[in-house]
Order: structure tokens, then sequence, then C-alpha cells
């Protein structure tokens, strides 16, 4: 090595003190060292390296050796370069070493060997790793953190100081500062994308309010960090409270850069706050507008709270009592108030009605109170609340009523109708016991209520506009029909007169309240309107109704209008015969079908004493017949005793405007009439046969009797040479002429002499009966004529007309001589049977007076001979006729 070499070698090894030098020659074999470097192998391979040593074999980790021969190759191949290696010293801690490799040539330029230097570089490395974790955690926060986090950078860096214009700088800011980086949250506030974020500047975020987005930049760039509230908008439009904290980012200059900022959307909380806080002040509205006095204390019997009323009513005149002992503010307060206190603290609710409290000043007040526990976290007791009430008022005026005397005291206790006295909006004050009795409460339980308690919602709407006129002194009174609600829950109509008290007597307005139970009256009007539009009888609509309706229903927009008309069948006769309540019975069952049949909301009424009218809107004559056919067929498995049910239905259908209503009516009628008549010959036949043989049911000796008279009047009547039909029409006569007799009852009719006057007057009223039942059938209306004078006398004294000689039909005076003789000569419960010389005679003594005479004698002598000579030999009469 020539002496510039070793000159230069000796140069390094002792000027580089932080640098591990060493020289090499091609066999790998140290040439020369320093210090740094022997350390540094001893430290990492454990190896005590001297000169003429081969560098290969002081390292001692095989992969080591590897790549390190492959590092001093490439110098001792001519490269220059540079590399950072990492190792682990015998403590297997890292260590980082920055090695730079040269090759060494001779004065022809061959390579003769090499030159190494390494620096310690594991603190620099350290720190860059540091700093890349901490980058790569700060990222992680950035990203996973609720809260936004967000970078706003600025194009360009601005001064901000006093020498500035600020408000020009805020004005290059707002349009010239953009967000860089921002997390999901933070977009999540505003429903927006990055890169639609990306592009909004202050000016734009703040559109809204941009004097509240420059203030809040402006009091950031003064104070470099800032924790402030905005109000800002979402991407949608919707208002969002934002709270945040902001620091401004800053270059070498001292100048403004950006801004990190994070931050929460706190919308929801503040409305939280602002509906607890609106609630915390209706609370406090609410207790400081009620009657009663308010005080929460806690356990120590020290103020919380205390409302204005309290203060007053106990005559505090410091109101900055709150954290004060109770016990401070009154030194004196009785002992029994304090155990009652206790009581409360240990969880019991304690109240008293009525309690007499003595002010300090000696003045008295009537309180009623109550005091209980109030909790706090699982249920612990944190206190007490006391509400008190000044009833000093109430107790005056109740002490002033007493003293009016007892006769005062009577009459509003024994009052026909209901007193009450109170204040216009408080509790009653007192009541007497028949306002008690018509409402169905105490008096105890009403003085703890209002007038609102027990008015009937309905009508509580116009009392509170009345009360209100009272209280704006509009009126002095008013009268009024309400219904109250009494405590079984029925209700009650009252007719009541409100009154102001003497407004002396009273610091709040008093009133008087009369009450009259009007319940009977009020349902007699429900009961009379009801009857307005319904039959009474049926429950059906009346003709007023129908005809409401008809007007109503007469439109294009219910056509085809459908009438069916209704008339029963033999209702006269069946009311003469069996009574009017058998008939009604007829009614109602026939009326029960119909509705049966029908729709609710078909309109079903009763027109008349038998008809009935069904009207139906959009209905088509064939469904108009289904109905009809539904009615008759149904009915006519209906019976009344023993009486079949039977109608005659008429119908007519309006179909355009051009018909008149009264048309329709009249063809349904029309129709229904048809029928009638086509039915009722056989029906009222029928009703006959029926009415006789009920008639013979009740009454086995009528029907015996009846049978007698018939043939008698048939003996007659071919004695006086009627002709053959005139015989039949006396014949039928005989058999029907105490038809009548059916409307009888069987008490009386059985019943022997002597008859009340009653009695007579019903037997008496049978004929008429009669002729009411026969007449109603065409083919025996003649023969009802004939039943009618049965027993009107040739002198005039008989019934019902006091017909006389021969204005009574021969056909009746005929039946009343063979009535009279059958009665006399058989066996009868009015009288004793007589033999056929005393019948005969009493006929002869009655001729000219009761019986025609020249119908006496034809029976005497043509009748009678005939009946003589068959007496021992029963047979028909009938065959005693030629």
């Amino acid at each position: 090595m020539s002496d510039h070499l070793e000159s230069l070698f000796t140069a390094l090894l002792n000027n580089t003190p932080d640098l591990q030098v060493y020289f090499c020659d091609t066999q790998y074999r140290y040439i020369a060292f320093n210090q740094k470097h022997k350390e540094a192998v001893k430290q990492i391979w454990g190896t005590d390296i001297e000169v003429g040593m081969s560098l290969l074999d002081a390292i001692t980790i095989e992969q080591d050796r590897v790549l390190i021969k492959f590092d001093y190759d490439r110098a001792l191949k001519g490269e220059t370069f540079t590399l950072i290696k990492q190792y682990a010293d015998s403590d297997l801690a890292n260590i980082y070493l920055e090695r730079t490799l040269t090759p060494i040539k001779d004065e022809q330029g061959s390579i003769i060997g090499f030159i190494a230097s390494a620096r310690n570089i594991t603190s620099s490395v350290q720190q860059s790793l540091d700093l890349k974790n901490s980058e790569r955690l700060l990222e992680l926060f950035f990203k996973q953190s609720l809260c936004g986090s967000f970078f706003m950078m600025l194009k360009d860096p601005v001064e901000w100081n006093d020498s500035v214009d600020k408000d020009a700088v805020l004005e290059y800011v707002f349009d010239n500062q953009f967000v860089t980086k921002a997390n999901q949250a933070y977009l999540d506030q505003y429903g927006l994308t990055f890169n639609e974020h990306r592009i909004l500047t202050p000016r734009v975020m703040f559109s809204h309010d941009l004097a509240q987005g420059k203030a809040a930049w402006k009091q950031l760039f003064d104070q470099g960090m800032v924790h402030i509230d905005t109000q800002e908008l979402k991407a949608d439009g919707t208002k969002i409270d934002i709270e945040g904290d902001y620091i401004c980012l800053y270059d070498e200059q001292g100048r403004i850069t950006g801004h990190f900022g994070t931050q929460q959307d706190i919308t929801q909380r503040r409305q939280t706050e602002s509906d607890l806080k609106q609630s915390h002040e209706l609370m406090r509205t609410v207790i400081e507008n009620d009657r009663g006095a308010v005080a929460l204390f806690d356990q120590d019997m020290c103020y919380i709270y205390v409302s204005q009323r309290y203060l007053t009513l106990f005559k505090i005149e410091d109101p900055n009592i709150i954290g004060k002992s109770h016990y401070d503010v009154f030194p004196n307060l009785n002992h029994y108030y304090k155990q009652v206190h206790q009581r409360a603290l240990a969880g019991q609710v304690e109240r008293n009605d009525k309690d007499l409290f003595t002010h300090p000043d000696g003045s008295q007040i009537y309180i009623k109170w109550e005091v209980r526990p109030w909790t706090k976290n699982e249920n612990q007791v944190g206190g007490i609340i006391l509400y008190i009430e000044d009833i000093t008022q109430e107790v005056q005026m109740q002490e002033k009523l007493l003293k009016q005397g007892n006769q005062l005291n009577a009459m509003f206790e024994q009052a026909a109708v209901g007193f009450v006295i109170g204040p216009l909006t408080g509790n009653y004050a007192r009541v007497n016991q028949k306002f008690c009795d018509i409402v169905g409460y105490s008096s105890d339980e009403l003085l703890k209520m209002t007038f609102r308690d027990i008015t009937h919602p309905d009508d509580l709407n116009i009392d509170n506009l009345q009360t209100q006129r009272l209280i704006n002194h509009q009126d002095t009174t008013f009268s009024t029909e309400k219904r109250y609600i009494r405590k079984d829950k029925s209700i009650v109509w009252v007719h009541i007169t409100v009154s102001l008290l003497d407004p002396s007597s009273f610091d709040v307005p008093h009133v008087v309240v009369v009450s009259e139970d009007i319940t009977s009256r009020k349902l007699a009007e429900e009961k009379m309107h009801y009857l307005s539009y319904h039959d009474q009888l049926t429950g059906l609509y009346n003709r007023r109704f129908y005809e409401e309706e008809l007007r109503r229903l007469d439109h294009p927009r219910n056509y085809p209008l459908a009438l069916i008309i209704g008339d029963i069948n033999g209702l006269k006769l069946i009311n003469d015969a069996f009574g009017h309540a058998m008939g009604d019975v007829l009614i109602q069952t026939v009326a029960n079908t119909i509705k049966d049949i029908c729709r609710k909301d078909e309109i079903i009424a009763r027109i008349g004493g038998d008809e009935f009218v069904i009207l139906l809107p959009k209905t088509q004559e064939q469904t108009a017949t289904t109905i009809i056919e539904r009615i008759n067929r149904i009915l006519s498995h209906e019976k009344i005793g023993e009486i079949n049910l039977s109608i005659a239905t008429g119908y007519g259908i309006k179909t355009s405007a051009d018909e008149k209503t009264d048309e329709i009516f009249k063809q349904a009628e029309d129709s229904m009439y048809r029928q009638k008549l086509a039915d009722s010959s056989s029906i009222m036949s029928k009703t006959i046969d029926i009415i006789m043989k009920s008639l013979y049911e009740k009454s086995p000796r009528e029907m015996l009797h009846s049978k007698r008279v018939s043939e008698l009047s048939t003996l007659i009547a071919k004695a006086l040479k009627f002709d053959k039909s005139e015989i039949n029409k006396i014949r039928a006569t005989g058999l029907m002429h105490d038809i009548g007799k059916i409307g009888i009852s069987d008490t009386v009719l059985n019943k022997p002499l002597p008859l009340s006057i009653v009695d007579q007057r019903d037997i008496e009223r049978h004929s008429e009966v009669g002729y009411r039942i026969l007449s109603a059938v065409n083919e025996f209306s003649e023969i009802a004529e004939f039943v009618l004078s049965h027993h009107e006398h040739w002198d005039g004294n008989g019934y019902p007309k006091k017909l006389k000689g021969k204005t009574i039909p021969i056909q009746s005076r005929i039946i009343a001589v063979a009535d009279a003789y059958d009665a006399m000569t058989t066996d009868s419960i009015y009288m004793q049977i007589r033999s056929e010389d005393e019948a005969v005679s009493e006929l002869i003594r009655c001729a000219s007076t009761q019986f025609d005479p020249e119908i006496v004698y034809v029976f005497i002598e043509r009748v009678l001979p005939k009946l003589s000579k068959t007496k021992d030999t029963p047979q028909d009469l009938f065959s005693l006729i030629p």
C-alpha cells in the first residue's frame, strides 16, 4: 500500500469517531479498522477482530455472512453504493446500519480492496417507524370516530394580525377554503359524500346565515382555537345544531393554512333540552297559578323550591329561602308539624282537610294541607312535598251560612229543588239533600267536586260560555236545561238557574244554583217526538214520516222508486168479533213480518188502521213483486188463534220525474183493492165460520140454542108461505142471530141471573156486534139487518134502535118469537124451564107488546101442533117442513 493510501486510511480512522470505518483487501481480510467498527462487530456477532483476519470469519451468523459477502462482491466489482441493513445484537435488539461501500484502486486502476463506512441509524429509523405507527393510529381514529372530524385547508396561507384588513381576509377565506379530509361521521352530519362536500366553500355552507359563519371564523382566527355552537343546514335544507372544537393550522412563518375540527350534531339534544325546559316552565306555571301553595324540601327539611303563593300565604318577606331550613324560617313551629314531617320522611302521606294555622303575628287562617314523600334514585326518599290550600274563605262562608239560622238552613235543606252554593270556578261549598238526590252523590263527595265533574260532556261548552259571561260581568244570572251524569252513570235532565251572589261577601265570585229535575218531562218530550214519527202500536214509521220521506226520496237518483201498499184482510171483522186487543195482535204480527222481510234501511210505515206502505228506492219491479210474494207466503203460515192472517197488496213504480207520486200511490192502491175484492168473499166467509166455531166452543149451549132457533124460524117462515130463498135466509139468520155474543166474556155468557147493569149492557150489545160482523161480508149484509133487530119489540121498547111494529123486519120478528120460545122451554141458566102451555101463555101475554101478534098466532096455531105430534118422537125439526 502506498504512503498516500496509508495516510488517507489513518486520517479516516482518526477523524470519524461516529462512523465505523474499515478497509479490506480482495480476500475480505482486514487491512485496518477504527475502534467504532471493532465495537460494532463485537456487539452484533460477538467477535473480536484483528488486522489480517477475514471479515467473513468475524460474521458468525450464516444468513448475515451470505448477504454481506454479496454486498462486498459488488464493491470489489467496482460499484460504489449505500444501503441500510437491519441486524440483531446479542440482546436481540434491532440495530439499523447505513453502510457505504467504495472500491479501492491502485495507480494502474486495478481494484485492490474496498473501504466501508457504516453509521448506526437505529434511533432515526425507530423514530420514523414510531411516526408511521402514530399516523396509522391517527388515521384509524379519524375514520372510526363517532364525532365528525375534518381538515379544511386554504389554497394559500393568510396573514392574521392587527396589521391586515381582517374583513378582506375573511372574504378571501370564505371563497378559498375547502375540506381536504373528512371522516364519514362528519359527512353524515350534512348528508353529503366527500366529493360533494370538497367543492363547498364556507360562503356556500353558511349561505343561510353568512354573518354567523364569519363571526365563527373570526373568533377562531383571533383565538387560534375555539369551542362554539353553530346552526347549519343539511343538504336537504334541514336545520341542524352543531357543537364543535376547532384549531388553526399554521406554516413556519405563522400564517394560517387552514384548520382542523371535531364536531357533533346536537339537534336532538337541543330539542330535548328545549322540551325539558318548556316542561319545567309549564310545571312552574301550573304550580304558580294553582290556588294551592307548594313547597319542596330535602331530607334535612331545607327548601328546594317554593311557589309565590306559599311565600304570600305564610307572609314570608324574604324570597331567598332556598337552601334554608324550614325550622329556621319558622323557629316557633308547633311540634305537631315537626312530627308530621318526620312521618312523611319515613314514607307516609299525611293530610288535614281543615287546620287552623297561627301566623307569628297572631293572625290565623284555615288551611287544608297534604305532605307526601318524594323519591330519588332507587326509590330512596329524597325529601317531602308540602301542598297547602287556604280555605279560610270557604270556612268563613260556611260559618256565615250557619249563622243565618235554623229556618234558612231548613229551607235550604228541605227545598223541593236542588240548591248549590260555591265559587264560580271552584268546588261546591254547600249542597242540599235534594241536589244530592238528583245527582246521586253524598254531600261530602260533592264538596270535593265542581260542576264540570258531573256535567254531561256535550253540555260543558254552553256551561263554560255562560260562566265566562258571569265572570266578565256581562250577565248576573242565566237559566238553561242541561244533563248531569249521576254517580251510577245514569243521565238526569235538570233546569238550572245560576245567579251571582253579593260580591261584597266573598273575595271571589260565588253563585247560587237552583236545579230542578225535569227528566220525566224530557222523557215525555222524547216520547212525543218519537210518536210524532212512529206508530205507537207497531213501532213502525207513521204517515207523517212516510210523507216526508216520500218527498225526500222523490229524486231521479232514487229511481226506480217502488211503493208497496198492504191492507190487512178482515181486521174490522176481527175487532168486532174478538175485540181490539186481538186486532192489535194481528196488526203487530203483520208489522213484524214485514219488518223481518225488509232491510233495515227500507222505509216501512203504518199509514192507517189496517194499511201499511213500504218505500223502496232504486228498486225494480221484479224485486217489488218478490217482496210481496215473500210477505204473502210467510203470512199464510201465521195464525192468531184459529184465524189465518192475510194481507191484500199492490205496488207502483216511479221511473221518471214526470210521473206524480200521487198517481203512483193510486196505482198501488188500485192494485191492492183488486186483489182485496178477489179474495175478500172467501176470506170473510172463512172468518165468519171461525167466529161461529169460537162462539160454540165458548158455550156449547149457544150452539144448540142457535140450531133450535134456526129450525123454529124456518117452520114459521114456511107457515107464512115464504119462498125458498127467504126461507134459507131465515134459516141462516136463526143460526147466526147470536153471533155477536162472541164479544162477550165466558164469565158473563155463562153467568146466572140476576145480571149486573154492566153485564146486562154487554149482553144487549150482542145484536149490534153481530150486525157489524155480518155486514162486513157482502153475502151476509142482508142477514146482518135481521140480526140487528131481533131484539126490537112490537111496541117500540126493544133495542138497539127502538123500532116499532112493521118497521121491524119480519125476519127479525120471526126470530124474536122462536128465540123466546126456545129460551123458555129448554134448560137455561137465565130462567127456570117452562112447560109448553106456560110458554104459549107467555107468548100470548106478550103479543102486541114484545112480539108481532100475527107471528105469535101463526106459531101457536100452525107450528106448535106439528111439534106436539112429534113430542114423543125425537127428530130434526127441519123434517117437519114440507
